[in-house]
């Protein structure tokens, strides 16, 4: 039994072997890729990919390159690799689903080439594309076509640091949602319902948001994750809205401009979710704060800069003892 068994583990990475060596990169691909690299520079001493491309080497073998079955370029992760310069060649590979630029010196122009040739496509899973002006203070500006709702295969899209502006948007597969740090303005409307999201975190701090939160932000069972700290809204935001979202464990209103009215029934109480990081600074706060009570998972606490006035109440360093939480009360 035991050999029968080594047999066939033999069996199955003969199988996986001799299937890598089958996806041998196709001519054009690494001709793609090796545009790309002679039409941009990069610091040869720093960059821990691109000066690696050998062209005697298969290319699906190069570092920060990923192939399929058929020898395709399906995904590139030039993290740090500090280049500068057009990805125009980019826009040749068509069976791209994951691209990562984040920590380089890209331009505006170039990369909406990209994104437009990526949208036609609709291949595209993952694009991170974060800090993208390591040498100056820019990043990349512009707007986000609205075309990008026809990205149905999306599931992770972090555009952190920049200074994108665009109306925002619903993607039916997408799980993370991080457009911190951009310049997206206006109020979030109806065109991002999708009540049957897959979401999971949405990151859209230190924007310029305004309004009212939408209904629909209450109804996105999955998230775990929400922040809207620092942006300009200007509405009262009720405590018992969360008790729907019973998978969230983090949440972060902090300077977003919302008043957080904290009044809550007791049979409301009960179903708020349990929460292992909260932060209410400047939320407009007054002295209920009797919610925590029930808060037994907490390790992060932030009610700073409120109108919370009086005596803090014993019952809440028994929540410190219990979860080792760090709080910040004023």
């Amino acid at each position: 039994m035991r050999s029968q068994l080594l047999l066939l583990i033999l069996l199955v990475v003969v199988s996986i072997m001799k299937d890598v060596v089958e996806a041998k990169c196709l001519e054009d691909q690494k001709m793609q890729l090796l545009q790309l690299r002679n039409d941009g520079t990069y610091d040869p001493e720093l960059s821990t990919k691109l000066q690696y491309w050998d062209e005697r080497i298969d290319c699906c073998e190069w570092r920060g390159v990923s192939c399929n079955g058929s020898g395709q370029v399906i995904g590139l992760n030039l993290t740090d690799a500090w280049f500068s310069g057009s990805i125009n060649a980019l826009s040749d590979l068509k069976f791209l689903s994951v691209i990562i630029l984040d920590f380089n010196n890209l331009s505006a122009a170039p990369f909406s080439r990209l994104l437009r040739r990526l949208i036609q496509s609709n291949c595209l899973e993952s694009m991170l594309l974060q800090l993208n002006r390591r040498n100056t203070s820019e990043d990349i500006p512009g707007p986000l076509p609205s075309s990008m709702s026809n990205l149905t295969q999306l599931v992770y899209l972090d555009l952190f640091v920049n200074r994108f502006t665009a109306s925002l948007f619903s993607l039916p597969s997408l799980d993370i949602l991080d457009l911190s740090r951009n310049k997206f303005s206006g109020q979030i409307t109806d065109q991002l319902q999708n009540v049957n999201s897959p979401l999971t975190k949405i990151d859209l701090s230190a924007n310029n948001l305004e309004g009212p939160l939408p209904e629909f932000l209450f109804e996105l069972k999955h998230v775990i994750k929400l922040s809207l700290s620092s942006n300009n809204f200007s509405a009262t935001v009720k405590l018992d809205k969360f008790t729907k979202l019973q998978n969230l464990i983090d949440l972060d209103l902090s300077g977003s401009g919302l008043s957080v009215d904290a009044n809550i029934s007791q049979s409301d109480l009960a179903f708020l979710p349990q929460l292992h990081s909260l932060k209410l600074a400047s939320c407009n706060l007054q002295n209920n704060i009797s919610f925590l009570k029930n808060q037994y998972s907490l390790e992060v606490l932030d009610l700073s800069d409120n109108h919370i006035k009086g005596e803090i109440p014993n019952w809440i360093w028994g929540i410190a003892e219990n979860s080792q939480c760090s709080e910040s009360i004023s």
